[in-house]
Parts: structure tokens; sequence; C-alpha cells
């Protein structure tokens, strides 16, 4: 299996078959409802983080020898926990919601109740269950706050999964490592399942020359999604991001994303193995914009991160659903000094904070260079020793 790792600073892909006009129809209205939002790289770009958000908290995560955290590959926010995914670890980790430590969910092993690789989870905040993918085995397995196995159910295996509140089926994403090759000869990611995990149908299609090659970008890499009770798919190096509605059970273009100046940023289906191939090289060395992740929507304000070589910080763009304005932010620190590396979350309640998480070496540049900053003097006083400490999660507000 290949192996395409693009290391950020200091952490560190729906074809339609028309056959008769109404199908072609309605694929012209979904086109009329797609957004395109145009990205110049020329312009100037904003350095100021505090010109889009400002600093509202900060939650340390306690460290204690049970409890210790590697790399944050998902984290959720319920009414009173905190539930956190390390892939590193194949570990599920539990706090409350002022950062004490509660318990872990780490069964690695071919037993009944255990789990060869911890793929993704979805915490169900009704029944207050976690559900971990196993994708390396194709397993979903049902646990109770305290691990004990409720329910294992065998699917396909892949790369990520949710759940729909709404309608109760699931979603899942293969991933280009073991995407479905089916009867047309093309490859779907994007599978369907009922709340009782039977497969309703398969979308998504992507080039087959991407199959076996995996991804590595950093410490969250989200596929999928959720701001006000809408479901978005963002799938690997794609340019698109997607919209499920759960009444259809359809997924559709909902964002197309240009880099003016660059005919082709994303990996088409038709594409030649050589072609690519060379494509996969520009991206791996960021001569081309690419792998747009960290999707936020806020109210009208659309964002998201990309990947440039020619970059400070974190590449940002901030896309204005009423002006129709893009505005490129390269981010490197907050009002405070301390490092901003954004990353996405799941919230079972409404929210318009941004999640940034800053591990201990990070922060240890941070109190270095601004020691006198009462933020920083009080992360220093909560989390000790900052070599051996649980990430920060830093939040922050969106400035209207």
């Amino acid at each position: 299996m290949k192996e395409i790792n693009i290391i950020f600073p200091f952490i560190l892909s729906v074809c339609f078959c028309c056959c008769n006009s109404e199908n072609d129809k309605s694929i012209k209205n979904d086109e009329a409802k797609q957004t395109t939002i145009n990205v110049s790289l020329n312009k100037e770009r904003i350095t100021d983080l505090n010109k889009f958000y400002k600093y509202d908290f900060f939650v340390s995560l306690e460290t204690t020898d049970e409890s210790i955290i590697k790399n944050i590959n998902k984290i959720y926010f319920s009414d009173d926990k905190i539930v956190i995914l390390d892939i590193d670890q194949n570990t599920v980790f539990l706090f409350d919601l002022t950062g004490k430590y509660i318990s872990k969910i780490k069964k690695i092993g071919q037993g009944p109740d255990e789990y060869l690789s911890a793929n993704d989870i979805y915490y169900d905040d009704t029944s207050k269950h976690i559900f971990l993918y196993d994708g390396l085995s194709g397993k979903i397995m049902e646990y109770d706050l305290s691990g004990k196995i409720i329910t294992k159910n065998n699917i396909t295996k892949g790369h990520s999964f949710v759940k729909i509140k709404e309608s109760g089926e699931w979603l899942l994403y293969r991933g280009n490592g073991s995407a479905d090759y089916t009867s047309d000869k093309s490859y779907n990611n994007f599978f369907i399942y009922t709340n009782n995990f039977d497969l309703i149908k398969s979308e998504l299609t992507f080039n087959k020359h991407l199959l076996g090659i995996r991804y590595n970008y950093g410490h969250i890499n989200s596929v999928f999604s959720y701001y006000d009770q809408d479901t978005y798919i963002l799938p690997l190096l794609s340019n698109v991001i997607y919209k499920y509605n759960h009444e259809s059970q359809k997924i559709k273009s909902c964002y197309k994303i240009y880099f003016n100046g660059y005919k082709n940023t994303s990996l088409k289906d038709d594409m030649g193995k050589q072609d690519v191939e060379l494509m996969l090289n520009d991206i791996k060395s960021g001569d081309i914009p690419s792998y747009i992740n960290n999707f936020y929507k806020i109210g009208n304000i659309v964002s998201f991160n990309f990947y440039h070589k020619n970059k400070k910080g974190y590449l940002m763009c901030f896309y204005d659903e009423n002006t129709k304005k893009s505005q490129i932010c390269d981010f490197l620190f907050d009002e405070n000094g301390l490092f901003f590396t954004p990353a996405s979350y799941i919230s079972d309640q409404e929210t318009n904070l941004i999640l940034s998480i800053v591990n201990g070496a990070l922060f240890d540049i941070s109190k270095k260079n601004n020691k006198d900053n009462p933020v920083i003097k009080e992360i220093s006083d909560k989390i000790g020793n900052s070599d051996d400490a649980n990430p920060v999660l830093v939040f922050y507000s969106l400035n209207q």
C-alpha cells in the first residue's frame, strides 16, 4: 500500500447515469444549487487571527498514567463528556467537560468484545453508547461507557462512518485503500446502511488509480461534518464538499472550490495512471493547493483549511454566502501568542465555536515567547510540565 504523508507545520473525492430527460433535468437543478467558491492565492492574505476569531476559553485534558494521548483523531462534545479517539493507540478516552479524566476503552485483539483497529467512533448522546468502527476487519462494536460490549455488527472495511440522527441510517466512507469495485467498473467510496446495518446502496466514484493509496495529513482528518442539522461530506483529495439528503438518501454537490490560476487541483475519475502519479507528486510537494479539510459552517460563513507550500501557518479560506466573496488567511498565532491549529469536531449542541488543539511542544514555544500573557500563565499553571501534558483545547468565537 502506498502512503502519502503531508506534514503540516508544527504537528505533526457522484457519478449520475442519465438515461432520460428527467435525470438530465435533475442534474441541472443540482448544479444550479451548487455554490462555486473561487479562491485567489495572489490576493493579500490576512494574518491577524483576531479579525476573524477571538479567544473564548480553554480546556486542559487531565494527564494521568491512564490518560496519556498521543494524537487526537476525532473529538465529540456531548452535554457532559468529551470523547476522544486516538488512532495511534487504538483507544477511546473519556473526559468530563472540565477536562477531568473519566475512563478509556482499549480492547485490542481478536476476542468477541475486541477489535483490531479503531478507525473511527460515533458517540450516541441518547443511549450514551460509543460505536467503534474497526475498518481493518469490517466491524462496528457498540460499547457502553464502562467498555462493556453491547452489540457487534459486520460491515464493509473502510475509513470512517457517521449516523444520521434524523433518520437513523449509517453513512460509511471506505477510503481509497479499500473502495468497492462495482459491476459497471467504477469504484465507489460512499455507502448507505440502514439502522440495522443492511446495505441500501453505494455512491461517490473515484479514480481507479487511487486504489490502495492511503493518506496521512495531520491530527484530525474528518470526512463527515454536521451543521444546522445537515450532514456534509468532504472526501479525501476532493475539491467538492457534498451534502447528504436523508429523505432521498442521496448525496449532492454543495460547494465546489476553484483555486484561480490552477487548471486542476483535484483528481478526476477519468485521469490516466501517469497523470494521477504526477498530480500526487505535486500534492505531496505542495506545488498545487489541495487537501481541503476542517470544514466549518457558521451561519452564512463557510471556512476550510487547505494545504499549499506557500504559507506561514495554517491556510484558511473564508467565504461569505451573502456577499459571494472569499478571503485567504494565513494564521499562525492568536492574540495571546498561542499557536492556532484548527481542528473540526462534533457536538450534540448547536455551537459557533472554533476549536484549536495545542500540544505540549507548541505550548512550550508560546510560553517562552509570551511568558507574561495572562491566558498562557493560566494554562501553564493548570497543566504543569507541558512536555508530558495532554493537548490543550482552545476555543474561539467568530467575529461577526
